[in-house]
């Protein structure tokens, strides 16, 4: 009998043995396969898409890999890049042929993560449950190509790249001369929320009579910053731009400005009609009706006194606090609240302080690299997650109107209300 513990004790420890060295050997072989896989992708690039995939071979951390097994067959593969961030090289590793078969760079920005996260398998839909933050892939060349938003494990937005394509003929005036038809590429930054709500932002535009012009952006994985977009003209679109103000205030918004007019303080309107410019005018309609279809989307039942109201008056800060100043977004929030409405006692108090986490959040940006894609974006993760955890207030014991009652009582987004 101890014989045959023995034996069997000798099997389980052989057994082991193998596993450790199956996994090294493993290991060894996908260590050699990204590393060629990769030099593979300097073929026909530019010299800075070369540069890149060279910067990301020399910084990978190959003591601190990690795996997730997809199926049989497919294996998810994290290596780190040498960094005080969450960033690196994942590539999808095939085990039946030893090879690689697709590969990008990831960047991972966690906001007050309860748990750290190490590295995410990107090529699973289902993210851990504990996540909030957002994860930014690019390229093996460093191209942007995603971002998510995520809170507590749900995709809040989504940003891509995207393309127009559209045809100008100009004409000759010299007789001896043909009409030039040229063809344009227009790109945007495209943002698109899990309400189906979507920001476009140009990035700039390539024509066939061009020569191109290149535009770096803020993104980046390897040491040097050679991620950019081909661009031919810039801007024109976005806010800061000139006319902007006046190409959004259309005849939708003007009709919204009728409407939120009639919910404005004495106090709102005097500071709105005599202290703001046409522009910071613009800015405020805007944001009040980006805020409502927003918490209108999100929050369909709570948009009175519950976490829909909430998510609107703190989007609405926060959003004004950036494009106004913080100042002026607190002093025509704080002149708004000064509406007296029949029958609300703890609506005014609740809204106040949403307002000021509205602000608190504004502030918070301010403090992180500015390297996130959308800041509209990044305002939608992070007051989800603050009304998840019970940071802003709502009130309880409401009636079916959303109305207070006389047992209503101001209590934390968390709570039952």
């Amino acid at each position: 009998m101890k014989k045959m513990l023995v034996y069997g004790l000798f099997l389980i420890s052989i057994s082991s043995c193998k596993k450790d060295v199956s996994t090294q050997i493993e290991s060894s072989v996908i260590k050699d396969k990204t590393i060629a896989w990769m030099i593979s992708k300097k073929t026909n690039v530019t010299s800075l898409q070369s540069a890149t995939i060279d910067s990301v071979v020399k910084n990978l951390n190959w003591d601190v890999v990690s795996f997730d097994q997809i199926n049989d067959s497919l294996k998810s593969v994290f290596i780190p890049v040498y960094s005080n961030e969450i960033k690196g090289l994942t590539v999808l590793y095939n085990a039946s042929n030893q090879s690689i078969d697709t590969g990008n760079l990831v960047l991972i920005k966690s906001i007050d993560a309860k748990d750290p996260i190490n590295h995410i398998n990107i090529y699973n839909p289902n993210l851990p449950p504990n996540f909030t933050g957002t994860i930014s892939v690019f390229s093996v060349h460093n191209e942007f190509e995603s971002k998510l938003g995520v809170v507590n494990g749900r995709k809040i937005y989504k940003a891509e790249i995207r393309s127009k394509k559209y045809k100008e003929t100009i004409e000759n005036k010299n007789l001896n001369k043909k009409t030039n038809n040229i063809e344009c590429i227009e790109h945007y930054l495209v943002t698109t929320y899990n309400d189906g709500s979507q920001d476009w932002i140009f990035l700039g535009q390539t024509c066939s009579n061009s020569i191109g012009c290149e535009t770096t952006t803020i993104n980046q994985i390897a040491n040097e910053s050679f991620i950019k977009i081909s661009s031919c003209t810039g801007g024109g679109s976005g806010p800061g731009t000139p006319g902007y103000a006046e190409a959004i205030y259309d005849a939708e918004l003007q009709a919204f400005e009728k409407y939120y007019r009639d919910k404005m303080s004495e106090l709102e309107k005097d500071i709105f009609d005599n202290e703001m410019n046409f522009v910071q005018k613009v800015y405020y309609l805007k944001n009040a009706q980006l805020a409502k279809i927003a918490a209108e989307a999100q929050f369909p039942t709570s948009l009175y006194n519950g976490k829909g109201d909430a998510y609107r008056h703190a989007l609405f800060v926060a959003m004004n606090a950036k494009d106004l100043g913080p100042d002026l977004a607190k002093r025509m929030a704080d002149a708004h609240e000064l509406r007296i409405v029949q029958g609300e006692f703890l609506s005014p108090e609740m809204d106040k302080r949403n307002n000021l986490i509205g602000i608190s959040i504004y502030d918070y940006l301010k403090t992180l690299p500015i390297d996130y894609t959308s800041y509209v974006g990044m305002l939608h993760v992070l007051i989800n997650e603050k009304l998840e955890n019970g940071d802003f207030w709502i009130i309880s014991n409401l009636d079916p109107y959303g109305k207070e009652t006389n047992l209503s009582q101001l209590i934390k987004s968390n709570e039952k209300q």
